[in-house]
C-alpha cells in the first residue's frame, strides 16, 4: 500500500537528509505515472538545481545498491523487485524529457518570456546579476528634471540629510517590497518645522534657570537641531525626578517636559509621513527608469524578472490566465529551502500551489511538496520570511512531517549543538544522533582571536588532519580575509582558499587557455605573460600565436591548444571548459563572458584550508570546523526605516529614530518586534555555522563584545579528533607542461604539431563516448539504451547523428565481448574514479574491485596502440598497488568500428 502523502511540508534540521528526502520524493513521483516535465522543482541556486538533476540519475542508475530503494518502494506500494523491474523505464523517461528542474529566478524568467510582450520586453531579453547602478541613477536624475520632480528631490536630500545614494537604497527597499504595500496609498505631509520642539527645550532651560540650575544642568536643555533632541538622555525616563533635575524639578517643568515629549512624538510622525510621502513619489520614477533601461538593453536582474512578473500578474494579466497557461505543464510541485522564499516570489506561486491542492486541472493526480528549516533562516536581510512556512502549510492545509535525525554530524556535535540551542531557539526539537563517530567538541575563549584560530589550526593539522578536511567560517568577508593573511604568514606549505569550491576560471590550466585566447584576441602583453607564467616559462620569452584562427569556434581554438601543447589528460576541468565553450558561435561572445563563468571545477585539487563567511556555508558541510568570533566590533546602526510585520502582512513602516521608542508607543511596538528577529538571526546564524561540522566543532570567542553572547557559551573540551583515512597520496600543484615552449610558440613548428579538423573531432568524439560509458549504470544493452539517451542529449549539437550512432554500435560491440564482460562481472563499479598519485590528479575510467583484485580500465577511441597509453595506465596501477593490499591489474580497452581489442598492461 502506497504511503505516498500528496500535500506534504516537510521540516528538515541540518544534516537530517533534506536531499536525500527530495529525491525520493521526485522519484517516487515518476514511479507514481507523474512526467518529468510537469514535476516543477525549485531551487535557489543553480547548484543545487544541477546537484538535484544528478543526484535523481546517479540514484536511477544504481538503485539496487541505494538506501532509497527501500523508502521509493515504500512511497509508491510496490516491493522493491518490482521497483528494480520498472529502474530502466522510469530512467528513461527521466532523461528523455525536458526537466523542469531549476532556480525559482530561472522559473519566473521562463514564466515573464511567454508573456514578455504583455510586459513590452522582447522574449530573448538577456539576464545579469545586476543592471549597473550608475546607469539606472543616470535615467533617474533625467526622469526627474523631465518630470519637474528635480527641484523636489533636492529639497528631500536636504531637509532629510541625505545622500542620493542613501535615497537610492531606500527606493530600492520600495521596489523589492512593492508586493507588500500600495506606495500611492502612502499618506503624504508637507515639510515640518522643528521650531515648536526647539521652542519648548528653550522654556525648560529658562524654567530651570529661574530655580537656579547650575550650568551643567541647562546645558542639557540646549540643542540647535532635531539630531541633537533625540540623544538626550532624559527622553528615557518617565519624569525629571532624577540627578540634579528634582532640585530644581516644578510642576510646570514637569508639565513642560511631557509636552516636549508628545510635541517631539508628533513631529517626528508628521516627518515620516513626508519622508514616506516624499519616497513614494519618487518610487514610481525610479521604477520607470529600470523599466526604461530594460527595455532599452533588453536587459534584467533577477530582481528586476520577479518585479516585472508580480506587477504584470496584478495590472496586465489574470493569475488565472497564468494558470491557465501553465495547466497541463505543471502537475507536481517540490520546493527546496522554502524558509528563504520572498514575499513577492510566493505571491507569484500562491496561485499555482493552490491551483494544485484544489485539485482543478487537466490531471487528478498532483502533488505538492515543500521542505526546508526555520532554524537555517539567515536571508532575511534580502527578504527572505521564514513565517511563510507555516502560513504556506496553514493557507493549503498541508501536512507536516519532521525530520528528527542528524545523518551528518558526530555524536559529540549533534549533542552539543542540541545542548546549546533547546532553550534558545524557539520551538527547538532536539535531534537525534546516527553517526557511529564520537566526535570532538572545543570551546576557547580569548580576546586574540586571530592567534587562536591559528593554534587551533596547528591543533588539527598536528592530529593528522589534511588541510582540505578544516574549514573556518567568518561573521564577515574582511575577517576571512585577516584569517588567511594569518595562515600563510605563519603556516608554511599551506593552501588557504576564500571560498568553499574552486571555479573553473580559477583552475591555473583553465585560468591558462583562456590567457592565451586573450592575447591573441587583445593582443594585451599582461594576458601572454599571465599565460607564460603559469605554465612555468619567463614571462620575458617570445610567444607566436599566428598559429590561432580567431574565426573558428571557441571550442574548436580550445581543443587546438589543447592538441598543441599536449596538456589534456583526461582533465575533468578542460572537459568542462570545452562544453562551456560550445555554446559560443564567436570568440567575441566567448571571451566577453568567460570571467563570469561561475560554473565549480570538477577536479579534486582542492587541498586548502577553506575560509568562508557563515551566509556562503549554509548548505555546505566540512569535516572539522572552526567557527571564528567577529574580529571587529559589532556592526552598529540599521537601515532607515523599520518595517513592522504581523506573520506575512507588513502593517507599517516607521522612520529609525534614537530613543523615539521613549515617545511613541506604536513605534515602541514595532521595534520590540524588529529586535527579537534580529535575535533569532543571530541565534539561526550560529545554528547553521555549528551545523556544517561533520566530525569536530571548535568554536573561538572573544572575552567580551562577542558575537555569541545570545549562546552564553562556556569553555569546554569533548571528545576526540578523529581523521579520516586518506585513499589517495596527497595532492600537489598540477605540474602542466613537460616540453619546451619553443617547439609550440613559433611558426616553425613541425607538422605534426598542426591541429586539424580530425583533432577537433576525435576529441569530441572521445569525450562523448567517455559519458556514454560512465552513464551506464550496469554493462546491459538495457542500461546502454538509457545512457544513449543522455549522450544524445548532451553532444547532439556538436557531432552528427551518424557519430553518435557509431559510438552506440561500439559500446554494443564491447557488450558482446567475453573477455571484457569477465573483468567487469561480480565485481563493484566506480565509473570516472579520481586518483593522485606523484603530485598529479588523474581520472581512471573505470575501477573494478572483487574480493582479492583491484581491476584498472582505461577506454580509448583510438586504432592504435600507443607508448602514452601504456605509460598512463601503468601510473594507475603503480599508484593503486601503493595503497591497497589488493593485487592489482590493469587493462587498455580499445573499441573501434570493427572490434574489441582488450590489452593487458
Amino acid at each position: 500500500m502506497s504511503k505516498f502523502e500528496p500535500y506534504l511540508a516537510l521540516e528538515a534540521s541540518a544534516g537530517s537528509g533534506k536531499t536525500y528526502a527530495l529525491s525520493v520524493r521526485y522519484i517516487s513521483l515518476l514511479y507514481l505515472g507523474a512526467n518529468p516535465s510537469k514535476i516543477l522543482t525549485l531551487t535557489f541556486t543553480n547548484k543545487a538545481a544541477a546537484e538535484m538533476k544528478s543526484r535523481i540519475c546517479d540514484v536511477l542508475k544504481d538503485l539496487e545498491n541505494r538506501s532509497e530503494l527501500e523508502h521509493i518502494s515504500e512511497q509508491v506500494g510496490l516491493t522493491c523487485k518490482e521497483v528494480l523491474q520498472r529502474k530502466d523505464e522510469v530512467l528513461e523517461r527521466f532523461l528523455s524529457e525536458d526537466l523542469l528542474i531549476s532556480t525559482i529566478d530561472s522559473f519566473f524568467a521562463k514564466i515573464l518570456r511567454k508573456f514578455a510582450l504583455n510586459a513590452g520586453f522582447m522574449p530573448d531579453f538577456k539576464i545579469e546579476t545586476e543592471i549597473q547602478t550608475e546607469e539606472i541613477l543616470e535615467r533617474f536624475l533625467r526622469l526627474c528634471i523631465q518630470e519637474k520632480k528635480y527641484d523636489t528631490l533636492l529639497k528631500f536630500s536636504i531637509n532629510e540629510s541625505k545622500k542620493l545614494s542613501d535615497i537610492f537604497t531606500l527606493l530600492d527597499e520600495f521596489y523589492d517590497k512593492e508586493s507588500e504595500f500600495d506606495p500611492k496609498k502612502v499618506e503624504k505631509a508637507l515639510h515640518v518645522n522643528p521650531k515648536q520642539v526647539l521652542n519648548i527645550l528653550e522654556e525648560l532651560k529658562e524654567l530651570f534657570a529661574k530655580e537656579g540650575a547650575k550650568e551643567g544642568v541647562l546645558k542639557t536643555f540646549e540643542a540647535d537641531s532635531i539630531a541633537e533632541v533625540v540623544k538626550k538622555k532624559y527622553l528615557a525616563k518617565d519624569d525629571l525626578e532624577y540627578w540634579q533635575y528634582k532640585k530644581y524639578l516644578t510642576p510646570k517643568a514637569s508639565e513642560l517636559f511631557e509636552k516636549l515629549k508628545v510635541v517631539l512624538a508628533n513631529y517626528l510622525n508628521e516627518r515620516e509621513k513626508y519622508l514616506l510621502g516624499e519616497l513614494s513619489e519618487l518610487f514610481y520614477i525610479y521604477k520607470y527608469a529600470i523599466r526604461s533601461l530594460n527595455k532599452e538593453l533588453s536587459t534584467l536582474s533577477f530582481a528586476d524578472v520577479t518585479n516585472a512578473l508580480y506587477t504584470l500578474l496584478e495590472d496586465e494579466i489574470s493569475k488565472e490566465f497564468l494558470y491557465f497557461r501553465l495547466d497541463g505543464k505543471i502537475e507536481h510541485i517540490l520546493i527546496d529551502e522554502f524558509q528563504d522564499t520572498n514575499i513577492m516570489q510566493y505571491k507569484i506561486l500562491a496561485p499555482l500551489m493552490s491551483e494544485i491542492v484544489s485539485g482543478v486541472g487537466s490531471s487528478e493526480f498532483k502533488s505538492l511538496f515543500f521542505v526546508g528549516d526555520i532554524k537555517q533562516s539567515i536571508y532575511r536581510f534580502r527578504g527572505g520570511a521564514k513565517e511563510l512556512f507555516k502560513y504556506a502549510r496553514e493557507q493549503f492545509g498541508v501536512k507536516r512531517e519532521v525530520l528528527d535525525t542528524n545523518y551528518r554530524s558526530s555524536k559529540m556535535v549533534v549533542e552539543y549543538v542540541n545542548e546549546v540551542f533547546t532553550q534558545k531557539i524557539d520551538s527547538y526539537e532536539p535531534q537525534k544522533v546516527n553517526s557511529k563517530k564520537e566526535g570532538f567538541v572545543e570551546v576557547a575563549f580569548s580576546d586574540e582571536v586571530e592567534d587562536l584560530v591559528l593554534e587551533k589550526v596547528e591543533f588539527l593539522l598536528e592530529k593528522g588532519v589534511e588541510p582540505k578536511d578544516i574549514a573556518i567560517l567568518t561573521h564577515k568577508n574582511k575577517d576571512a580575509k585577516m584569517l588567511k593573511d594569518k595562515l600563510l604568514e605563519n603556516i608554511k606549505n599551506i593552501n588557504v582558499q576564500t571560498e568553499a569550491t574552486i571555479k573553473l576560471i580559477s583552475v591555473p590550466i583553465v585560468g591558462a587557455i583562456l590567457d592565451l585566447l586573450k592575447y591573441a584576441y587583445f593582443k594585451d602583453e599582461i594576458y601572454k605573460q599571465s599565460f607564460l607564467v603559469a605554465i612555468g616559462f619567463d614571462w620575458r620569452e617570445p610567444l607566436d600565436v599566428s598559429w590561432l584562427n580567431l574565426n573558428r569556434t571557441p571550442m574548436q581554438l580550445i581543443i587546438s591548444i589543447v592538441r598543441r601543447y599536449e596538456i589534456f589528460e583526461d582533465d575533468m576541468d578542460i572537459i568542462k571548459l570545452v562544453e562551456l565553450s560550445s555554446r559560443y558561435e564567436d570568440i567575441e561572445s566567448f571571451l566577453f563572458e568567460c570571467d563570469s563563468f561561475s560554473e565549480d571545477a570538477k577536479s579534486e585539487d582542492n587541498d586548502g584550508i577553506k575560509i568562508l563567511t557563515i551566509h556562503k556555508s549554509k548548505g555546505l558541510e566540512f569535516e572539522h570546523v572552526i567557527v571564528a568570533d567577529r574580529l571587529g566590533k559589532k556592526r552598529g546602526g540599521a537601515g532607515t526605516l523599520l518595517y513592522e510585520y504581523d506573520d506575512i502582512d507588513l502593517v507599517g513602516i516607521y522612520q529609525r529614530v534614537i530613543q523615539r521608542e521613549f515617545i511613541d508607543k506604536k513605534y515602541a511596538k514595532a521595534k520590540a518586534k524588529e529586535e527579537i528577529l534580529v535575535k533569532e538571526d543571530v541565534l539561526n546564524m550560529h545554528y547553521v555555522a555549528f551545523t556544517r561540522a561533520e566530525s569536530s566543532l571548535i568554536v573561538v570567542a572573544k572575552n567580551k563584545s562577542s558575537a555569541y553572547e545570545h549562546l552564553e557559551l562556556e569553555e569546554l573540551k569533548r571528545g576526540i579528533v578523529e581523521t579520516k583515512e586518506s585513499s589517495t597520496c596527497k595532492d600537489k600543484p598540477l605540474h602542466v607542461m613537460s616540453q619546451t615552449l619553443q617547439s609550440h610558440g613559433t611558426q616553425e613548428s613541425s607538422k605534426k604539431d598542426e591541429v586539424n579538423e580530425s583533432d577537433h573531432f576525435a576529441i569530441t568524439y572521445g569525450l562523448a563516448m567517455h559519458h556514454c560509458l560512465e552513464m551506464m549504470s550496469e554493462f546491459t544493452s538495457t542500461s546502454l539504451k538509457n545512457a544513449y539517451i543522455s549522450t544524445c542529449n548532451r553532444y547532439s549539437s556538436i557531432l552528427s547523428q551518424q557519430n553518435l550512432d557509431s559510438i552506440y554500435r561500439r559500446i554494443v560491440i564491447l557488450l558482446e565481448n567475453r573477455e571484457f564482460l569477465s573483468l567487469v562481472e561480480r565485481g563493484k563499479l566506480y565509473k570516472e574514479q579520481p586518483l593522485v598519485f606523484g603530485g598529479e590528479r588523474k581520472q581512471i575510467d573505470l575501477l573494478i574491485e572483487k574480493d582479492d583484485e583491484m581491476i584498472v580500465i582505461d577506454y580509448k577511441s583510438s586504432k592504435h596502440i600507443n607508448d602514452t597509453h601504456i605509460a598512463q595506465v601503468k601510473l594507475y596501477k603503480k599508484a593503486l598497488s601503493a595503497i591497497s593490499s589488493k593485487k592489482v591489474s590493469a587493462y587498455l580497452v580499445y573499441l573501434t568500428n570493427e572490434k574489441i581489442e582488450v590489452v593487458a598492461i
